[in-house]
Parts: C-alpha cells; sequence; structure tokens
C-alpha cells in the first residue's frame, strides 16, 4: 500500500479498523465489526470473540453493546475478567504476557513500571 493509500484509509476510521480488525477473532469479513469491536476501555478490548467472552463472564451483553467498556465500572469489570481468562498465576512474566503486546521496549517499560509500583509500597 502506498504512502497515499494509507494516508486515505486512515482518514476513515470505519474503512482503517475493518480493514485492521477485518475477518479476524469473530470479526466477520465484509461487515463492520473491525470498527464496532475495535479496541475500547482501560485497555482496549479488541475483536468480537473477546467482547462475547468478556461480557459472558461479567454478565453484560457488549457485543450488542460495545460502547458499554467504556464506562468505567463495566471497563475495570472487563480488565479483571480479561486477566483472570488468561492469568495462570506463575508469577510476574506470565501476567506481563498475559495482558497486551510485549516487544523488548515494552515489556521493559511494564518492568520499570512495576518496580516503581512496589517502590512506592502504596499497597504494603
Amino acid at each position: 500500500m502506498s504512502d497515499d493509500e494509507l494516508d486515505d484509509l486512515k482518514a476513515d476510521p470505519k474503512r482503517f479498523f475493518n480493514f485492521v480488525y477485518g475477518g479476524r477473532f469473530g470479526n466477520l469479513p465484509g461487515t463492520d465489526d473491525g470498527y464496532n469491536y475495535r479496541g475500547r476501555g482501560p485497555f482496549q478490548l479488541t475483536f468480537k470473540d473477546n467482547y462475547r467472552k468478556i461480557g459472558e463472564m461479567i454478565g453484560e451483553d457488549l457485543v450488542a453493546n460495545p460502547d458499554l467498556v467504556n464506562d468505567p465500572e463495566i471497563g475495570a469489570k472487563t480488565v479483571v475478567a480479561y486477566i483472570r481468562a488468561r492469568y495462570d498465576g506463575s508469577g510476574w512474566e506470565a501476567m506481563k504476557h498475559c495482558v497486551g503486546y510485549n516487544t523488548a521496549d515494552i515489556a521493559a517499560r511494564k518492568d520499570e513500571l512495576r518496580d516503581q509500583f512496589l517502590a512506592s509500597r502504596e499497597f504494603a
């Protein structure tokens, strides 16, 4: 894709998200699912399958009402449910990998933030 084509795509959020997320993880190709189930909430819940699974876990129909994820209380519930579904309890490295994308720089930043949190003794 040329830079001009990419700029054109980015200018239309619906087209952009359907292009990036369409046809994967429960998002049906040829629909607006990519746009409808784009990242929302405190940790950017994405994809129809995740909206369905997490919604069932917290007792909310997030597929029919995806914007509910932006509600602070419901958003917090989605984070807890997502982590519970993915974290096996085996320590920091497993926790770090169950939430979000991890390149070397992102993993290092998560480590730095964890170290700052522990040093603060805020919840000791």
